[in-house]
């Protein structure tokens, strides 16, 4: 049986028997990738949500404040 270099994944070639735990194996390591990428997806989310949110903070306090720019000559 041939495997893929990246994530050892069977490639079966014609002499090849399909055997029941190489299947089951290949399904679960996949399964077992998704989850974990779904995961680190999900905590990136999060972390750019609050990014937004510190972000959009920092903007409204900076309309907030109020300054005046300009020249005085006089006495």
């Amino acid at each position: 049986m041939n495997y893929t270099k990246n994530y050892r994944l069977p490639q079966w070639v014609k002499e090849d028997r399909i055997m029941m735990d190489d299947f089951n194996a290949m399904n679960s390591s996949i399964e077992n990738g998704l989850t974990r990428t779904d995961a680190k997806a999900d905590s990136a989310n999060t972390k750019a949500d609050t990014a937004v949110q510190t972000a959009n903070s920092a903007a409204s306090a900076a309309l907030a404040c109020s300054y005046v720019v300009g020249h005085y000559t006089g006495t």
